[in-house]
């Protein structure tokens, strides 16, 4: 299979036009359709519509998209996997929840782009459900997320760590009681994360469990925004340790040492299973390792 067929094939797909794709790519229009013959051929299928002037993907186009994407990430990489580390370069497309994206990532981006200079690195954040969508259709390369541990056969995981969530409040406030039951603060002003989205799920779950319920005096999926407000007096919280470890250290925020279950979930480096791991991405699944707490 010639690479120039399957890039002429993913200019005419992104531009819905063989003439848009010509200039491109810098062929003849002539040319950009022969080639699109041959890989259709080659293929055995018929990979666009071509009616009343407007150009659209087949079904079968549709599903060899994400293949035409990684054959031109393997042949991308074939020169670059034997480079050193610090001569990595090319695209690395990151999908990531927001508790991540505000209070973990900044980290390790610093210091992926010390190590990898040459790599430009691209970050998408919204919900999760669009994000598994680009996964899907390979417009990102790695999800970023933390969830309930995932079992999709068509995904696979490339790291996978259990992560504490903790109840967190201002830092000055005494307890009467050495511990504290989940009754006993279910009436306490909560800032949380959206309804539905991860750990704020499980909360929800758990509480569900024991006959209770919070009803938050702010929902707000900032991370960081959540912490800044607890640390002003403003209420209380539930989030993974990882996001409020730094302000813990700093005692401007403290941990409530609330007795509840242990809850599932898990930090994950998801991709698609029929992805190829380019150097970059391998470099950033080995660095996200180390700031990451240990799994228990």
């Amino acid at each position: 299979m010639e690479i120039r067929n399957v890039k002429a094939f993913l200019a005419v797909a992104a531009s819905h036009s063989f003439s848009q794709a010509a200039q491109q790519l810098g062929y003849s229009q002539s040319a950009i359709t022969v080639q699109i013959q041959n890989l259709e051929s080659e293929l055995g299928v018929r990979l666009f519509e071509r009616l009343n002037n407007q150009v659209s993907l087949t079904q079968a186009g549709k599903n060899f998209m994400f293949y035409a994407h990684e054959l031109i990430n393997v042949v991308t990489s074939a020169t670059a996997g034997a480079k050193k580390a610090s001569q990595i370069s090319g695209i690395l497309r990151i999908g990531s929840v927001e508790s991540i994206t505000t209070s973990l990532l900044p980290d390790i981006l610093l210091a992926f782009h010390k190590h990898y200079p040459a790599v430009q690195t691209v970050v998408y954040t919204t919900g999760k459900d669009s994000l598994t969508d680009m996964l899907v259709k390979n417009n990102v390369d790695l999800f970023f997320t933390l969830d309930r541990r995932k079992t999709d056969p068509q995904f696979k995981n490339k790291l996978l760590q259990k992560q504490p969530i903790v109840f967190v409040g201002p830092p000055n406030q005494r307890f009467t009681a050495a511990k504290l039951t989940l009754a006993q603060i279910v009436q306490w002003p909560f800032i949380l994360t959206e309804a539905g989205e991860s750990y704020r799920y499980e909360l929800d779950r758990l509480l569900d469990g024991e006959g209770l319920h919070i009803q938050p005096i702010l929902e707000i999926g900032n991370a960081e925004t959540i912490i800044h407000l607890v640390k002003r007096g403003m209420g209380y919280s539930f989030l993974p340790f990882f996001a409020v470890k730094n302000a813990l250290q700093h005692q401007s925020i403290q941990q409530l040492p609330v007795i509840f279950p242990d809850l599932q979930i898990w930090a994950q480096l998801v991709l698609h299973k029929d992805k190829w791991i380019t150097p970059e991405m391998a470099a950033f699944i080995d660095l996200v390792q180390g700031y990451l707490e240990p799994a228990t």
